[in-house]
């Protein structure tokens, strides 16, 4: 996922505790919002026209390609959002979460001594952050994978 998502191993993942109340918020068993679902992995691409698609499963469904990530997914009514920023083509939905929520911050294994001290600011900086850990991924010497190590900050 680093390298997809993590800016070359050069940014941070945010670790959330998938239990917490913010990700089972669904308001009945018909809801198809505001809660955790799997990504579905088919290595046959979807067709259909958007209004045949049944809920929301036009956004849970990937390539096969893609199964490695093993990615779940909470889809929040876009009028929900906190904030919204204009793009060049679409807008940026913001979410807010509750700190209680968040975990962990992982540093990538390239991340900069500059953003690991924003990082390490931004938590000191707000109360509710303080159980927050902050951890690191390297690469591991002999295998191909990254170890995630507690960082001291």
């Amino acid at each position: 996922m680093w390298s997809h998502y993590g800016a070359s191993h050069a940014g941070f993942v945010l670790a959330f505790d998938a239990q917490h109340p913010y990700f089972h918020e669904e308001k009945g068993p018909q809801d198809e919002f505001r809660h955790l679902r799997r990504v579905l992995y088919r290595e046959a691409r979807p067709s259909a026209t958007l209004v045949e698609f049944e809920g929301v499963d036009f956004f849970l469904v990937k390539s096969g390609h893609w199964s490695y990530e093993r990615e779940w997914r909470i889809i929040r009514p876009l009028q929900e959002a906190a904030v919204v920023n204009p793009g060049d083509l679409f807008s940026v939905h913001l979410f807010p979460f509750p700190p209680s929520a968040l975990k962990a911050v992982i540093l990538g294994a390239r991340i900069a001594v500059k953003s690991v001290e924003a990082v390490a600011a931004a938590i000191r900086a707000n109360g509710s952050l303080g159980h927050i850990r902050v951890q690191r991924a390297r690469p591991d010497s002999s295998h191909f994978l990254l170890r995630i190590s507690d960082e001291a900050i």
